[in-house]
């Protein structure tokens, strides 16, 4: 996992080669997709604000060093985080994914 600043630095990208989520939920105005179980997925990019989400990010992160290791360009192999609310104001991608039991909700 790699967090680049680079070319705006108010909006960081997460890079992630494979993922592992539990409990995934994505909504935007009134659309809500919802993944019961395990996500997987690799080749995952997420562009966000960085001031929006540094509260999150701190709380969530299960070894603090990691967002240190991250914060200043470096590469962290395994990245745990519990009870993640991330607002993604910008994009995010996937080259592949396993959306077990997805449920579209309007």
């Amino acid at each position: 996992m790699r967090l680049s600043l680079l070319p705006d630095p108010s909006h960081p990208v997460l890079t992630m080669a494979t993922v592992t989520i539990t409990g995934l939920k994505i909504t935007h105005l009134s659309l809500t997709l919802v993944a019961n179980g395990t996500v997987t997925g690799s080749g995952a990019a997420i562009k966000t604000s960085l001031f929006t989400e540094i509260s999150s990010a701190l709380g969530s992160f299960a070894n603090k060093a990691d967002l240190l290791i991250l914060a200043v360009g470096g590469t962290v192999p395994r990245l745990v985080m519990n009870n993640v609310s991330l607002q993604v104001d910008r994009y995010m991608t996937m080259n592949s994914s396993d959306l077990s039991n997805l449920m579209v909700q309007i």
